[in-house]
C-alpha cells in the first residue's frame, strides 16, 4: 500500500538527510513538529511530562537535526490549530499493515473519536483490534482513539 500522501521510508533512507523541527503552541497544547524534504516526518506532544525530541531523536539515531521551522511544518501547526483542512504529505516508517492503519487515521476529521474496532473494520481486519491499537501506539504522529468501552486513548 502506498498512497500519495503517505510515503513509507527506511531507516537507511533518513540517515542521508536532515530533520527540522520546531516547537509550537497548538489548540492541543505544546507540539513538536518535525518534517525532512518535501513532507512532515513526526508530531508530538512537548509538554512538560514528555520529551518528544528525545522520542523523535530515539526514532531516527545518527541523523541530523536543525532547529528551524518549514512549510511543511506550518501546515501542519496550522492544521492544529484549524486554520486549514489540509495537512502536508508524511514520510512514515512502518510495515505495510502499520501503514494501511495510519492511512485509515488520516481519514477521521479532527476532533472526531473512533475505537481500534472500527479502525480494523476499516482495513478488512475486523478481528485486528489489538495490532490496530499498537500500530497507532507506534506511529510518528498523534492520534486519539476509544476503546470499545467508551475511554479515550492515544
Amino acid at each position: 500500500m502506498q498512497s500519495t500522501f503517505i510515503q513509507k521510508i527506511t531507516i537507511n533512507e533518513m540517515h542521508h538527510i536532515q530533520i527540522n523541527y520546531v516547537v509550537s503552541d497548538t489548540c492541543l497544547g505544546k507540539m513538536l513538529v518535525a518534517s525532512a524534504p518535501k513532507r512532515l516526518f513526526y508530531t508530538g506532544f512537548a509538554d512538560l511530562d514528555v520529551d518528544a525530541f528525545a522520542d523523535l531523536k530515539k526514532r531516527i539515531p545518527q541523523t541530523n537535526f536543525m532547529e528551524q521551522n518549514d512549510a511543511f511544518q506550518q501546515q501542519a501547526i496550522d492544521f492544529l490549530n484549524k486554520k486549514t483542512t489540509q495537512l502536508p504529505p508524511f514520510y512514515l516508517k512502518g510495515s505495510d499493515f502499520q501503514l494501511s492503519v495510519w492511512e485509515e487515521l488520516l481519514k477521521i476529521p479532527l476532533g472526531q473519536l473512533v475505537s481500534y474496532q472500527h479502525l480494523a473494520s476499516q482495513i478488512g481486519k475486523p478481528k485486528a483490534c489489538r495490532a490496530v491499537g499498537s500500530a497507532i501506539g507506534k506511529s510518528s504522529f498523534c492520534a486519539y482513539s476509544m476503546s470499545s468501552g467508551g475511554a479515550v486513548i492515544g
